[in-house]
């Protein structure tokens, strides 16, 4: 069994100016929340085989993800001219983690390659495609209101992905890029999955840097920064392993932000197999 297929988790909705808990968060967020749950999943997967996968002579060996443009805007879901689901890649890489810029004329996301997992931008129907980076394991692209900067989590080649992580800024028209966090006492730590608030001052993301992973919110430089949902216990009462959290998604009003929690895969394979 795979350590990386599987979660045994919850959603959480919390508010970041009280830390409370919602005991009924909203249909929207709950459906963002489950949604991230598997984009979650799909990103340690990728993580834990990149090393075989982008080797050239192993990109036929397994399917191929695309990235997708559904039409959903009435029951037909087909555009004007009749077409339905056009596909805005090549086929030729393994792709996934699209996101749509907020202004709607761009979509990032993450290809394989053979320097790991590369970010590339494209118009949305396909056209215009430019590698945004070219080496690194490259993931979980989240856009900046302007509609021109990413943030994205890289992690460290041949260890483990959730430990040897930073987040990075772009500016994915000059393609000048660098450490989100410039704060001194934020970039010692390892953090990932970042997602920037609606307004852009403030971005939440997963650390460990208080022991186990748990959701954080700073401002966008990595200031101020604090863990927003405590749980209510640090082990699961009945498996008696680490409960985490990961993988945050904001309300459209930024008030709330939704999340998983439970107990990882990997720990549960000691006894699974």
């Amino acid at each position: 069994m795979s350590a990386v297929n599987f979660r045994y988790w919850s959603t959480r909705v919390v508010t970041p100016a009280s830390d409370e808990e919602v005991k009924a968060p909203s249909k929207m967020a709950l459906v963002t929340a489950l949604f991230l749950c598997a984009v979650g999943v799909g990103a340690f997967a990728q993580a834990a085989t990149v090393k075989g996968s982008t080797d050239p002579s192993n990109l036929a060996s397994h399917p191929l993800r695309e990235i997708i443009v559904s039409y959903a805007a009435d029951e037909t879901n087909k555009l004007q001219d009749g077409s339905a689901r056009p596909k805005i890649t090549d086929g030729t890489r393994d792709c996934s983690m699209p996101a749509w810029s907020p202004d709607g004329k761009k979509i990032v996301y993450v290809q394989e390659s053979e320097g790991g997992m590369a970010l590339w931008l494209s118009d949305p129907d396909g056209k215009n495609p430019k590698m945004l980076t070219r080496s690194g394991l490259n993931m979980d692209p989240s856009w900046l209101p302007d509609s021109k900067r990413i943030v994205w989590m890289v992690l460290a080649p041949g260890k483990n992905p959730g430990k040897s992580s930073q987040l990075n800024i772009m500016n994915t028209g000059t393609l000048q890029s660098g450490r989100l966090f410039s704060d001194p006492a934020q970039v010692k730590f390892s953090d990932m999955m970042p997602a920037v608030s609606p307004d852009g001052t403030k971005v939440a993301f997963v650390s460990n840097r208080g022991g186990y992973f748990r959701i954080w919110l700073s401002n966008l430089d990595g200031s101020d920064a604090r863990a927003i949902s405590t749980p209510a216990a640090e082990l699961d009462e009945t498996l008696r392993l680490p409960i985490e959290q990961k993988v945050p998604s904001w309300s459209p009003d930024g008030r709330w932000i939704a999340h998983w929690e439970g107990v990882e895969m990997d720990y549960l394979s000691n006894f699974t197999g």
